[in-house]
């Protein structure tokens, strides 16, 4: 079970550094934004569910643990 958990813990870091990688997408440190603004907020919007749904499924195999 801990190997779950390590192999979750890696799918967390990657879906948070994709959603990192969107939200920087979206405006650039200006606050200039691009034309494509909606593609890239529904791209965001993806990353942020995957993100979530990667840190439950982690969250589930811990409290499996301990049954």
């Amino acid at each position: 079970m801990q190997n779950i958990l390590k192999d979750l813990d890696q799918l967390i870091e990657k879906k948070r550094i994709e959603y990192r990688i969107a939200w920087y997408a979206v405006c650039d440190y200006r606050g200039v934004c691009p034309t494509t603004e909606a593609a890239l907020h529904n791209k965001v919007k993806a990353r942020l569910e995957a993100l979530n749904a990667s840190t439950a499924a982690h969250y589930k195999a811990y409290l499996a643990l301990f049954k």
